[in-house]
């Protein structure tokens, strides 16, 4: 959605958002998984970056949580050093706009999922 109001950039600008986009939805689902963790856990639902971790690298939960943390930071941190990156190679307000989306949605997504009652109940 955020691309649409700019128009078709061009193939290699397109090419550079979808990459964007794409590590985006990864960035966001990292944070998804790492609060609905417990929930997840409580409806057996194994489908969580926690418990693939713990399970592929042999760890306890506890250590995978941090671990899958770890793995946020470093995509948080490369999505923001791509950002920087397409705005050097495509200086457009399209790309500038594009970028700073993405990462608003990031930070956002964060921040909601940090406060929502689905995965933080009210006491």
């Amino acid at each position: 959605m955020i691309e649409i109001g700019h128009g078709r950039p061009a193939p290699r600008e397109r090419s550079a958002q979808e990459r964007l986009r794409n590590r985006t939805g990864l960035v966001c689902s990292y944070v998804n998984d790492l609060h609905s963790f417990a929930k997840e856990t409580a409806d057996r639902d194994p489908l969580n970056i926690v418990t693939v971790l713990a399970q592929e690298l042999d760890l306890d939960m506890g250590s995978a949580a941090a671990a899958a943390a770890e793995e946020f930071d470093k995509e948080l941190r490369l999505l923001e050093e791509d950002c920087r990156e397409v705005r050097a190679e495509f200086p457009t307000d399209s790309t500038f706009s594009v970028t700073g989306g993405l990462l608003d949605w990031v930070h956002g997504n964060s921040a909601w999922t940090g406060m929502c009652a689905r995965y933080h109940p009210r006491r």
